[in-house]
This record gives structure tokens, C-alpha cells and sequence, in this order.
């Protein structure tokens, strides 16, 4: 049976933050929706029943620190509970690190999970789009949430969206990184109106995306720093050497993860809703029946069709067809060819080039 790797919302869309480009923006963000303990246990039972060697789980939200740490704490004996021989365990935490105490890193560390951070770089521009309910700016908790995990040697991958603002300071965003240490993962914000069906007035277009790529890509080889990583370049590289890209958008298997709602309700990756694609829930149903439900099978056959013109492109060793996400239009309830793929050959070509003269310097 195929890997799966869950992605569990344990509090829903229930989130502190009011971030501009969130698609939950519309939602009641307030709603106390938790994951109770008898979805939890199914959840861990079933799928360490059936998987073995390496099972991961994503703790996600809204944000999953809400929850408190004794949910975690449950989470570890039932984990415990089920383990096998075989497996090896990985918790991964993506959060806004507002909520982060010396108390939750500690416990963090001890247990060994990844934390994934939300960080939009230098204060004047995470300020602009990641904002609390108060509509205050949250740089300075989540600096001080970053600092307290290298504290204690927790290096945390961020994820940074980039928006309008920062099209033109890529320079400035890349010393705010490299500066603090933080290896980073640069998103594109790309968020449509579904009243005008228009961009929204933060969101870039994919060859602004690109350019702004291009531009972090030159910076971050004239740092020439291997123990500083940027995550998709990083994962662009591993593809055009013939290794295998483990980012999601870079490995094509859009299929393995599968978001776990804190009812227990089952769909697809939680990087763009489809609440059209239901494919069970945890507490009923087991992981084979899941996997063979029409639904899901319906959702494969959509992810093969709307990369139907992937299979003779020179990059699908690296591409392996983008993010699922752009490759449906909400608003008109269909799928397509990947909005990204002319401009994501563009920086594909230009980061080959680069390999090119460096491997031709080498020799000379």
C-alpha cells in the first residue's frame, strides 16, 4: 500500500493569528474546534497498524499550539502504545511560534520533533500581512518564539509568502535570513478574489515569483554557504543532479498527503481546500478503505489528467508537475494545466545554466 503521511488539524482552521493572505480569512478563525482523544487514538492505532518504517505525522491548523502541550503529551503514549519494531516516528509541528514558552520548547527538544516556523522576514514586511486579532503586527512574538527554539538548538525551517511588497528588497529579505540563521522556503503568495476572480492586491503573478526567485537563487550563491539552505532551491538542485526531491511540489506524489480534520473527517492536502474531495473519516473507516474509496480515485485520476501534458517535458525530473493547489481553480470548480509551469521552466533553466558555468569553471 502507497505511504501516507497525515496532516492533522487538531484545532481546525481555529487560529490567534488574522494573516491577510490565509485562505481561512473568510472562516470563523474563533470556533474552539478540538480533535477529541478517541479520533486521536484511532488515528495513531490505524495508521501505525498498517504502515511500517518510517510513518510521519504533521501537526497542523489554524494553530496547533492552541490545543495545549498535554495533547501532545497523549499524542507520545499513544504513540508509544502502538509502535512496532519497525517503525521510526516523526512528529512535525508547523506554527506561528507566538505561543512558544521555554516550557513547549523544552518539551519540543526532548521529543525530538521538527517545528516548522511562519515567518515573512524583516518586521516591516511580516508586519504587513501576518497580523493578530487586534490587528497588531506579530513580528516581535514570533522573533522571540524563533530565538527561544535556537536557544535550545531546535533549527527551525520557515516558510515565508511572498507578497507584493517584498518583490523589490529581495536582497534585503536575504541578509534578514542569513543574518538570524534561518533556512527558508520563499511561497508565492497567489490569492484570487472569488467575488472579482482577480488577483488580490498582495498577491504576485508566477513570473514575478520567478524574477524575485532568480533573484534569492544569485544571492544565495554568491553567499556560497552549504550549511544554509533555502528549501526549493535546495530541492531544485537535488533534481537537476538525479537525486530525489523530497518537498512535496518537487516529488509528485500530491496523493500521499492527506489532511486529517479535527472531527476526523478525511481529504485532500490541506495546501487548498477541496471540500468537495471527502474521502472518509478516521473513526469509521480504515486507511485501505480510504485509499479505495471512489472519491480518492476520483482526486488521482484529476491529479494525472491536469498533469497529462507533464510526461515529455526536459524539467519533469525536477518539476514532477508543481503544487497541486495551482493546478484547480476554486472559483470555477475545475482543474488545468499548473498556472507556474512556463515560469518554473524559466528559473528551472537559469539554475541549470548556473550548474553549468560552475562545473565549467571547475575544469577550466
Amino acid at each position: 500500500m502507497q505511504e501516507i503521511v497525515p496532516i492533522i488539524k487538531i484545532v481546525s482552521m481555529k487560529c490567534n493569528l488574522r494573516c491577510t493572505y490565509c485562505y481561512y480569512r473568510e472562516e470563523d478563525q474563533n470556533a474552539t474546534k478540538i480533535m477529541n482523544l478517541k479520533s486521536l487514538k484511532e488515528l495513531i492505532k490505524k495508521t501505525l497498524n498498517i504502515f511500517s518504517g518510517r510513518v510521519q505525522f504533521i501537526w497542523h491548523g489554524g494553530e496547533p499550539l492552541l490545543v495545549g502541550i498535554d495533547f501532545y503529551r497523549e499524542v507520545l503514549r499513544l504513540q508509544q502504545l502502538y509502535k512496532k519494531e519497525s517503525h521510526q516516528i516523526i512528529n512535525a509541528l508547523q506554527t506561528n511560534a507566538t505561543l512558544l514558552t521555554e516550557v513547549w520548547v523544552k518539551f519540543l527538544k526532548d521529543n525530538s520533533f521538527n517545528v516548522g516556523v511562519s515567518c515573512d522576514g524583516p518586521e516591516k514586511y511580516h508586519n504587513k500581512c501576518r497580523r493578530n486579532k487586534q490587528n497588531t503586527g506579530t513580528f516581535q512574538g514570533v522573533f522571540r518564539g524563533i530565538k527561544l527554539l535556537q536557544a535550545k538548538g531546535i533549527n527551525p525551517h520557515v516558510i515565508m509568502i511572498v507578497t507584493k511588497d517584498k518583490l523589490k528588497s529581495p536582497k534585503e529579505i536575504y541578509k534578514f535570513f542569513y543574518e538570524n540563521n534561518l533556512s527558508f522556503h520563499p511561497k508565492p503568495c497567489l490569492e484570487i478574489n472569488p467575488k472579482t476572480n482577480r488577483l488580490s492586491a498582495y498577491s504576485i503573478t508566477p513570473e514575478e515569483y520567478t524574477k524575485f526567485m532568480i533573484k534569492i537563487f544569485d544571492l544565495w550563491m554568491e553567499t556560497d554557504n552549504p550549511d544554509f539552505k533555502i528549501r526549493n532551491l535546495n530541492n531544485i538542485l537535488t533534481g537537476l543532479l538525479g537525486g530525489k526531491p523530497n518537498l512535496c511540489e518537487f516529488n509528485g506524489r500530491c496523493q500521499k498527503f492527506l489532511t486529517v480534520d479535527y472531527n476526523g473527517d478525511i481529504g485532500a492536502c490541506d495546501s487548498f481546500p477541496l471540500q468537495k474531495f471527502r474521502f472518509g473519516n478516521i473513526l469509521k473507516d480504515d486507511w485501505f478503505s480510504i485509499l479505495k474509496s471512489d472519491n480518492y480515485k476520483r482526486y488521482f485520476e484529476c491529479i494525472k489528467l491536469s498533469r497529462q501534458d507533464c510526461k515529455g517535458c526536459e524539467w519533469l525530473m525536477v518539476c514532477k508537475g508543481g503544487c497541486l493547489r495551482y493546478s484547480y481553480a476554486r472559483g470555477e470548480n475545475q482543474w488545468h494545466k499548473n498556472i507556474f509551469c512556463e515560469s518554473r521552466k524559466k528559473l528551472f533553466n537559469y539554475v541549470a545554466k548556473k550548474l553549468k558555468e560552475i562545473e565549467f569553471q571547475g575544469t577550466s
